[in-house]
């Protein structure tokens, strides 16, 4: 008789999964348009994009892919991340990506017992990075030192990167492509960037700056990926799924990692914890209730970004719509993994997703207010949509804490106060950030006075008109 053995991992999901820490399963089938996977791509010298949604599994994958690539020491694989640096100036910008090439390369080439080692060193203290150009400087000088290996460089969450050198940044990647695509013995060898928006297909004053980029689709977790996930906990623990359960978080989920992982959670700490007692499709189902009624920021992305365009969101989930990848508000929806394309129609992500949404009731969804969105201009990298003539908004927080604890009181339903708690969480995100947009200030203030005026008193409102007023 087998007993239950406490796991020494956990399903993650948060951050990207250390393997030691957490289950963990490597993705299948994870091609370019001409089915030519990382590897093959790498090897041929070509640079390429990966766009996911977030809690995808995107770093976790290429954070993997990094340390298999180590193994050979033909490469230098270089990760970087941006996604704490869209506030960043443009000295610090360049700064950050010097410190961390040069720390990484020589580390490697430290490691590799490179002979160059010092003639690299050399170059980086006389070619520091400060510019878009002193960039494309150093790596064309690396390429006349470095010819026995090849650099390949990883940039995760690209998305975070400043505006201000979004173009340039991409242009000289574009340059360092092209003027050495032809050249084997080179240092900058393969390049990816990896975000959750296509950046191949990104206009920046009026051209496309990285299309020649390889574009890649990071796939969900296939059947068996989510049986050896499972597979991996009862290895540890002697608690066994069984193979109707795996199927039934298969079709429900559609391998959404994130719902995969939390439902793992879910099934093994709350439904039957510290048992050996088998999970079975009875048990999924029970999961799936406790999933869709827990408040977690996984569906609170969702709902905003579901909220910017609400009208297409609902017409899909109500109607039988034809996918159009040219449409914006499908683009934006399917970029964000709210929904997908299967046979040529505009389909919800997954039935968890489509259930989630089932329990916010259409009139209630319908009540929030659409932000103002100019279809000609960029968006910010955030996905609160603005109008040109958005002004600064200043607004204390004491007023937001009053105004939250004025509707606590309230005799409001579990969804209106849900709604509203959501409304004010944009509120504080706008009042936080560094880019304020009256139009997405104005829509919230509607919402929830719509949902608050039948029930507020005098000294809510009062505070309300305060809030409009700054």
């Amino acid at each position: 008789m087998k007993y239950y053995q406490k796991p020494k991992r956990t399903f993650e999901k948060s951050g990207p999964v250390i393997p030691d820490q957490s289950f963990h399963v490597y993705l299948d089938n994870v091609t370019n348009t001409d089915n030519e996977d990382i590897r093959t791509m790498i090897d041929k010298g070509r640079y390429f994009t990966i766009f996911a949604p977030r809690q995808s599994g995107k770093t976790t994958f290429f954070s993997n892919f990094c340390s298999l690539l180590e193994k050979d020491p033909l490469y230098i694989p270089i990760l970087l991340s941006f996604q704490t640096c869209q506030k960043l100036s443009s000295t610090e910008f360049y700064e950050m990506i010097h410190t961390n090439i040069k720390e990484q390369i020589t580390q490697r080439l430290e490691m590799l017992k490179c002979i160059e080692l010092d003639d690299v060193i050399n170059c980086f203290n006389e070619y520091c990075i400060t510019s878009h150009y002193s960039f494309y400087k150093l790596f064309k000088n690396l390429n006349k030192i470095i010819h026995q290996k090849k650099i390949v460089i990883f940039i995760d969450e690209f998305d975070g990167i400043p505006l201000s050198e979004l173009e340039d940044f991409l242009m000289v990647l574009r340059d360092l492509y092209q003027d050495y695509k032809r050249t084997q013995k080179k240092a900058l060898y393969s390049v990816g960037l990896v975000g959750i928006r296509n950046i191949a297909k990104l206009v920046v004053g009026g051209v496309s700056p990285f299309n020649i980029a390889d574009q890649v689709n990071l796939p969900m977790f296939s059947f068996t990926n989510i049986k050896d996930l499972y597979n991996q906990y009862t290895r540890e623990t002697n608690q066994p799924f069984s193979d109707e359960a795996v199927q039934l978080i298969f079709e429900q989920t559609c391998g959404q990692p994130w719902l995969v992982n939390r439902l793992g959670t879910i099934l093994t700490v709350n439904i039957k914890p510290k048992t050996t007692d088998m999970i079975l499709p009875e048990d999924v189902d029970i999961a799936m209730n406790h999933l869709l009624m827990e408040n977690n920021a996984h569906f609170d992305n969702l709902y905003e970004k579901a909220i910017l365009y609400k009208e297409t969101f609902i017409d899909i989930y109500d109607q039988n719509i034809d996918y159009d990848p040219y449409d914006m508000g499908q683009s934006w929806l399917k970029q964000y993994g709210l929904i997908k394309e299967m046979n040529g129609k505009a389909m919800i992500a997954n039935p968890v997703y489509r259930k989630f949404f089932a329990k916010r009731s259409k009139q209630n969804f319908s009540k929030t207010v659409q932000p103002n969105v100019n279809e000609n201009e960029n968006k910010p990298l955030i996905f609160i949509c603005h109008a040109k003539e958005d002004k600064d908004i200043q607004q204390p927080n004491d007023l937001i804490q009053q105004l939250q604890q004025g509707i606590n009181k309230l005799s409001l339903n579990s969804q209106e106060k849900e709604y509203i708690n959501l409304q004010i969480s944009i509120l504080e995100t706008q009042l936080k950030s560094s880019q304020k947009h009256s139009s997405v200030f104005k829509a919230v203030m509607e919402t929830i006075y719509q949902l608050i005026k039948n029930s507020a008193d005098n000294d809510l409102m009062d505070v309300m008109d305060q809030i409009i007023e700054k």
